[in-house]
């Protein structure tokens, strides 16, 4: 088994709380130097450390208190191993309505779904280490190590790290191929190899204003608390989101990648809608926390490169022309170069690009 972290925002209404901790004395400083964070850095107390675990996909249970946690965004293989440690975990009858959003939004039948989502969320919560949110084959494996919970201070944000041993899933021999990702909404990864071919991990539906206020009304009519029926519908797109990018992607990652390029993205340039629906649909959390933490885990190279333009340039080599499309050229799936002709899905060619930038920085 290997040994394993992941780091998670707490919500800044359990300040209060934490700060009596420290001032307790049941939160002592350290002067650990945790991967991915900066901040000071707080150990619990055996007392503590002896209560933690999952309370729903929000919350986690520490000592009488429950705190805002999105323990939903961790990976599946973490977010399973600390449900199947936490016998109290609250959770509705739902995994049947993670499929559904895995269909073309042509396809997609919403009425029906809302009114499932709605039926779910009117019953009673299943109480019990189950986690229905996964796939079946993250059910068995790993384990929540809770004396490795942390809690790290950032100025006035607090952050919350989880330890877990985790089974290793590849022979690090350090051969494979070098992969390069193109991130987006619909597909959510797509892939270019080293040598030739890619393939996409596909989308999840995409949620229309006219959808929300649909999940409003209904929660209404049906006398169902409006937040908590949003809250489940995010938490679906999300479980949805999530089992594409890691049975599409990172599994496959495992077995084949030695190296993998990827955008560094500067979200702070994006309009916030897109924001939004990266971090609904779980691309933001797999490009900053879940694509290098599994990387490292399994001993493949990660490779941050610009993105600038990579989606205007053209990847037919010997061209390097960069197109200036109009905005409803932008918006069409197809690359197709100004100056030599040369076509191919978008995606694909933005994923190439990436990759032949980042080429030059990959161990040999």
């Amino acid at each position: 088994m290997q040994p394993q972290t992941y780091i998670l925002p707490i919500d800044r209404s359990a300040n209060p709380v934490i700060e009596r901790w420290v001032k307790d004395g049941q939160l002592r400083a350290t002067d650990e130097q945790l991967p991915g964070t900066n901040g000071r850095v707080y150990a619990l107390s055996p007392a503590l450390l002896s209560t933690v675990c999952a309370a729903d996909d929000f919350h986690l249970n520490v000592g009488r208190e429950r705190i805002g946690v999105p323990i939903y965004r961790m990976p599946e293989w973490e977010y399973s191993s600390i449900v199947r440690a936490s016998d109290t975990f609250h959770q509705h009858r739902i995994a049947h309505l993670i499929q559904p959003l895995l269909v073309s939004q042509q396809v997609f039948q919403a009425d029906r779904w809302i009114a499932n989502v709605i039926d779910a969320v009117a019953g009673a919560p299943l109480v019990g280490p189950q986690p229905l949110t996964v796939g079946e084959q993250w059910s068995d494996d790993g384990r929540f190590v809770p004396e490795a919970t942390r809690l790290i201070r950032r100025h006035a944000f607090w952050m919350l790290q989880l330890g877990f041993e985790l089974p290793p899933t590849r022979d690090l021999d350090g051969h494979g191929l070098v992969l390069g990702i193109d991130v987006g909404l619909r597909p959510l990864v797509t892939v270019a190899l080293e040598g030739d071919g890619s393939w996409a991990t596909g989308g999840i539906v995409r949620f229309t204003p006219a959808i929300w206020r649909q999940l409003s009304v209904a929660a209404i009519a049906a006398g169902v608390d409006t937040v908590l029926v949003k809250r489940t519908a995010r938490l679906l797109r999300y479980s949805a989101a999530r089992e594409l990018i890691e049975e599409g992607f990172l599994v496959p990652v495992a077995q084949t990648a030695r190296a993998v390029v990827a955008e560094r993205l500067n979200y702070a340039g994006f309009e916030r809608h897109i924001v939004r629906q990266m971090r609904e649909e779980a691309i933001r959390d797999f490009l900053t926390a879940w694509l290098p933490q599994r990387l490292h885990a399994w001993g493949i190279q990660f490779v941050p490169t610009d993105p600038a333009f990579t989606s205007r340039d053209c990847s037919r080599i010997g061209c390097n022309h960069r197109n200036h499309p109009s905005e409803e050229e932008e918006r069409i799936e197809i690359f197709v170069c100004e100056l030599c002709g040369h076509s191919m899905n978008i995606h694909a060619n933005a994923a190439l690009n990436i990759l032949r930038r980042g080429l030059p920085e990959v161990r040999g």
